[in-house]
């Protein structure tokens, strides 16, 4: 219980913080990083579920600027952004049907895009 609502708390404090942040793509990146720590902490689908559902948002905000290294190559950062989405939406999908661990594996395959995006455009 106590974590579930750390884990409310870690997601409501980086809801506001990307206000605060005017919705840069750093503030985004900050944003996504910190839901992302949070997903393995997630002790329910519902609340898996709601973190997946900010951190998509906050992907697809990040989508709309282009980081400098990605000038050349828009279209490759905006496709390894949508893998990413796309892997966001099979862990929110498993979570909603109640296979938290699921998703949770899911889940942990993002690191491998993130890795990948931020060798070529970070």
């Amino acid at each position: 219980m106590r974590k579930s609502l750390l884990s409310l708390l870690a997601i409501a404090v980086l809801s506001t913080s990307a206000v605060a942040t005017a919705a840069t793509l750093g503030g985004d990146m900050k944003d996504i990083a910190g839901i992302y720590k949070s997903l393995d902490k997630a002790e329910s689908g519902d609340e898996m579920s709601k973190m997946l559902t900010d951190m998509r948002a906050k992907v697809e905000d990040a989508k709309t600027h282009t980081p400098e290294k990605a000038q050349q190559d828009v279209a490759g950062y905006h496709a390894q952004m949508d893998k990413l989405i796309g892997q966001i939406d099979s862990a929110k999908t498993l979570a909603d049907a109640g296979k938290l661990k699921d998703a949770k594996k899911v889940a942990k395959e993002m690191a491998t895009t993130r890795n990948e995006g931020h060798s070529k455009y970070k």
